[in-house]
């Protein structure tokens, strides 16, 4: 009697261990991906909350989601390669396929089920590389996320077929049942292999990234925003493709970037296609007084309809730049830039806020949180800077513009303005006056010098910087630093950006 049953037990189908142990790898790995990713849509691209929004809120991790996405996305990738390669080499797709207790049905489904963990791995790792020429980069985020739902769909049916059919049995939910099947050390060492070169290509692509030499010149640049020849001949220039912008055709677009400095002062010059000169911060009289226009519901991204252009640049001592500043909240859904210890360098420009007194706001991100969980500062600033408009009070401007053509700003510099009374306030029901009064910034706010020009549906924004400030939140612009751009149209924080930094080198 328990001989029987010994050899009934030896007889029994177990499924190969070391697939075993893969697969469920591939299971915690794949459920983790699908959170995080569903997280990074709902922030990229979900405005409106939906029924599920909520639940991917509450459900996925906060953080640095956008890199841990990718870092485990790798790791996926590789425990693919292992798993395929293996069962190339050791001759399992063949005997699988040879069994005929396995219906044509469950060995197409099984195929579907590779197929589609086969292309999951692939879309994802050229999004992390960066896209390719012949695919845009949005048509590639699409695929990718319909082949992860269609991969998601196929192993929920396939787990149900299972668990309502007769056969219960853990090993049938993997379809890799060997009855006698030895290891085979040479081909697990093979398809290691396999995996680790899978695996160090697209952390290559994801970590390589462009590089901007700022040569040392014999020249000044006079900041005013026009591309002179004379000033910027034998410059280097990049172009950074940057997407999921407000605003932007399809979330995306691109910009140049051009460095070099003088003894004593780094400049840059940055240019980007722009349909629209976005300059839309104004206050409108109505019959209850002023008020700011603004959309009736902005989201929680912030204005996207009544805000202006911004360019922000950000330099960082790590590589991985904003990927490791980049930090997703659980509710509801909104981001948040802070670092884990060291600090980042950031400057500000702004089309109304900043740009008509040639500056751009300086500052930098740390570890200390402030009010809006956010690790945001501005540096000292002794005085200036740019304040709203009105007193919501009230619902009266704190000015009101002496000339018809001042529609967009009040520059407190200027004698363009004075200071509102309600005998001066001889405005029509429906006008606009500008929401947005600028004054040149002092002190360490101060540091950047910054203008930009409108012309040809193009924005030219040119920047500069002493080498180093004595400021202790500025960096010594030396040596090699990771420096991200970000574009803001129209859009008061829904910027689009990209995720590989660039090496800056200081000649």
């Amino acid at each position: 009697m328990i001989k029987n049953s010994s050899h009934k037990l030896n007889n029994e189908k177990w499924p190969n261990p070391i697939l075993l142990v893969i697969q469920f790898l591939i299971i915690a790995a794949g459920s983790f991906l699908l959170l995080t990713g569903l997280k990074l849509f709902r922030f990229n691209r979900v405005e409106t909350e939906r029924w599920w929004v909520a639940l991917v809120d509450q459900l996925s991790l906060s953080g640095a989601v956008l890199m841990e996405h990718i870092e485990i996305g790798l790791f996926l990738t590789a425990l693919t390669a292992f798993y395929f390669s293996y069962q190339l080499l050791s001759g399992e797709f063949r005997r699988l396929f040879s069994f005929t207790r396995y219906s044509w049905q469950t060995k197409s489904l099984y195929l579907i089920l590779n197929l589609l963990l086969l292309l999951t791995c692939l879309s994802g790792s050229l999004l992390a590389a960066g896209s390719i020429p012949i695919v845009s980069h949005q048509a590639l985020l699409s695929g990718h996320l319909l082949i992860v739902l269609l991969l998601a769909a196929a192993i929920i049916g396939h787990l149900l077929g299972v668990l309502f059919s007769s056969g219960r049995r853990l090993g049938r939910l993997f379809f890799n049942e060997v009855h006698g099947q030895k290891l085979k050390p040479l081909m697990l060492l093979l398809a290691g292999l396999i995996a680790m070169v899978v695996y160090a290509v697209p952390s290559y692509w994801k970590t390589e990234s462009q590089t901007l030499i700022c040569r040392a010149q014999n020249r000044s640049v006079f900041v005013d925003g026009k591309v002179s020849d004379i000033e910027w001949m034998r410059v280097d220039k990049i172009s950074v493709p940057l997407r999921h912008g407000a605003n932007f055709d399809k979330g995306e677009t691109e910009i140049s970037v051009r460095a070099l400095r003088d003894g004593r002062t780094v400049y840059f010059l940055f240019q980007w296609e722009d349909e629209t000169r976005s300059l839309n911060k104004h206050l409108e009289k109505n019959a209850g007084g002023w008020n700011l226009i603004e959309s009736e519901q902005p989201g929680r991204m912030g204005e996207s309809l009544y805000s202006e252009d911004q360019l922000a640049v950000t330099f960082h001592r790590e590589q991985s730049g904003c990927l490791a500043n980049c930090h997703l909240l659980p509710v509801p859904g909104i981001g948040r830039h802070y670092t884990s210890g060291d600090t980042a360098e950031f400057w500000s420009w702004h089309a109304v806020s900043s740009n008509p007194v040639s500056q751009a706001i300086d500052g930098y991100w740390s570890s200390e949180l402030n009010d809006q969980a956010s690790g945001v500062h501005s540096e000292n600033r002794a005085g200036g800077g740019f304040k709203l408009n009105l007193d919501k009070q009230w619902h009266q401007p704190f000015f009101l513009p002496s000339y018809f053509y001042v529609r967009d700003w009040i520059n407190i510099m200027t004698e363009s303005y004075q200071p509102y009374s309600s005998a001066l306030d001889t405005f029509a029901i429906g006008s606009r006056i500008p929401a947005v009064v600028v004054a040149p910034m002092m002190g360490d706010a101060a540091d950047i010098q910054a203008f930009g020009r409108w012309r040809g549906s193009k924005w030219t924004v040119e920047m500069a910087r002493h080498q180093s400030t004595g400021s202790q939140f500025d960096f010594r612009l030396i040596d090699t630093l990771y420096m991200s751009v970000a574009l803001f149209d129209n859009a008061e924080k829904k910027h689009a950006y990209t995720i590989r930094p660039i090496r800056l080198i200081f000649e």
